[in-house]
């Protein structure tokens, strides 16, 4: 074959993946065990639908990837089988390995979510997730938040940067923990809270619970706190900046404190094994997510930047200041209510002495009218008198 004929086959090669791609018939499937042969994966698709082909992808010594192509002859199928696995990826299992698929994209589309990729891992720890939410004392997102309440998220947020410290913590993209949880709250009106406020509505909850404290009798007093797990983080991210402070959920004094939960590698693997965690993988970049302006939303947080260093957070001198100014703001509170106070006693004073002065008057009105009436008997028993 001549170089030319070469260079027209490899022509048409790439014309016919990229139309492939386009087409979102094909699926890519990758994490799949080396043992594992052609017709156990043929065998395993074909219950969605019938399959156009089955390519493996190979290293130049012949050697399997772990990755796969698949082609199914209706888009239908292909749908079918992406759904099934966002909804039960525990059953995406062969030779005993879980393994993961996606529609497949261009090769352009491919280098694109690479790149991000790279850029993601180089914070593994998700660590620019930590301020999502934030809100400082001094923010517009604090006007008309209580005390109590910005004590209390200060006091999360060093808990928060001190588990950081630990390198073997990191922040989850897709659970998040929920505060200021009313005690009579079921787990099942967290979790439709949770839903009604994102825009997705096939948006899926894999876990929703509320922490009870334990007695002799079994599950006691909710502990006002719970976690709920997208099977997104899209919508997890959506929860979040829609429910963090918003001032008609629960009370207006006791708003609600929703931050990415901070998890444990270790408590992760072992979920993992036993199979009860959802791995936290999909292509959704936070870009994707309806920019919103709230005046109660807190720090919109964005991923480190190529060229940016990977800042950990820690209790620093900022960290102090805000205590200041929230001891500040107290103080200041603590003044207002007081002269508030000072200015409704005068205020009832002045009514009370007004309404004295008023009965005073009333009374003096009702003197004079009954001496009047005496006066006009008097003068009636005298005229019958004489007659």
């Amino acid at each position: 074959m001549s170089s030319d004929d070469e260079s027209t086959v490899s022509t048409k090669k790439e014309r016919t993946s990229l139309r492939d791609a386009r087409e979102g018939k094909t699926i890519f499937v990758k994490s799949l065990s080396f043992d594992c042969k052609k017709d156990d994966l043929v065998n395993f698709m074909t219950e969605f639908g019938e399959l156009e082909y089955c390519m493996f992808c190979k290293d130049e010594f012949g050697h399997p990837r772990g990755t796969a192509f698949v082609k199914f002859v209706n888009k239908e199928d292909a749908d079918k089988c992406l759904a099934s696995y966002r909804n039960e990826p525990q059953k995406f299992v062969l030779v005993n390995r879980k393994f993961e698929v996606f529609l497949a994209v261009t090769k352009g589309k491919a280098q694109e979510l690479s790149q991000k990729r790279k850029t993601k891992l180089r914070d593994k720890r998700n660590l620019y997730l930590a301020k999502e939410g934030l809100i400082y004392p001094d923010s517009p997102a604090s006007e008309g938040v209580s005390q109590n309440d910005l004590k209390k998220r200060l006091q999360l947020e060093v808990a928060k940067r001190s588990k950081l410290g630990n390198l073997n913590n990191f922040v989850s993209r897709n659970r998040l923990c929920i505060h200021n949880i009313p005690e009579d709250y079921t787990d099942k009106q967290l979790r439709n809270l949770c839903l009604k406020v994102i825009d997705n509505s096939k948006a899926k909850i894999t876990e929703a619970k509320i922490i009870r404290n334990v007695n002799q009798a079994g599950l006691g007093k909710s502990s006002g706190f719970g976690f709920v797990t997208f099977s997104s983080h899209a919508d997890a991210l959506q929860c979040l900046r829609r429910l963090n402070n918003n001032p008609n959920t629960f009370t207006a004094h006791k708003r609600p404190i929703v931050e990415f939960s901070i998890e444990k590698l270790s408590a992760v693997r072992k979920k993992r094994k036993n199979g009860d965690f959802h791995t936290e993988q999909d292509h959704t970049d936070f870009t994707d997510i309806p920019d919103e302006e709230m005046d109660y939303m807190g720090v919109k947080a964005k991923p480190f930047k190529e060229d940016e260093p990977i800042v950990l957070p820690k209790v620093n001198r900022k960290m102090y200041e805000n205590m200041e100014k929230l001891k500040k703001r107290g103080k200041s509170l603590r003044q207002e209510a007081k002269k508030m106070k000072v200015m409704k006693q005068i205020k009832e004073a002045k009514a009370n002495r007004q309404k004295k002065i008023e009965n005073k008057q009333e009374a003096n009105e009702w003197r004079k009218l009954k001496m009047k009436k005496m006066k006009m008997q008097k003068n009636g028993n005298k005229k019958n008198h004489y007659d």
